[in-house]
């Protein structure tokens, strides 16, 4: 590919992190700093692996979309099976209803 949409793609990427990054900071509760980490990891290795790709570093490129891999699941896995502990917990099975449904 150009390395122009690699640069395209990358200012993309950095416009996205710095605005989860500023929410990241400026919330005060630590369930929404919990919530957006994996999304914030993402972004950086976005960043890492067009950084890569621009410099044909093909390896280190796979390591960092195996990064993204990795924090993207551990969101799916973790935040949600936490959520849908809170709603049985709460015996709210209509919420886990739409968001197993949306989830699908």
């Amino acid at each position: 590919m150009k390395k122009s949409v690699f640069v395209s793609r990358l200012i993309y990427t950095m416009f996205i992190l710095v605005f989860l990054l500023s929410i990241t900071i400026k919330t005060e509760d630590i369930k929404t700093k919990i919530m957006l980490i994996p999304f914030v990891i993402c972004g950086f290795s976005l960043v890492g692996k067009n950084i890569c790709l621009m410099l044909d570093k093909g390896k280190c490129a796979n390591i960092f979309s195996k990064v993204f891999i990795i924090s993207l699941l551990s969101f799916w896995f973790g935040f949600l099976a936490y959520w849908s502990y809170l709603c049985i917990r709460a015996k709210n099975y209509l919420e886990l209803w739409m968001m197993v449904i949306i989830m699908l």
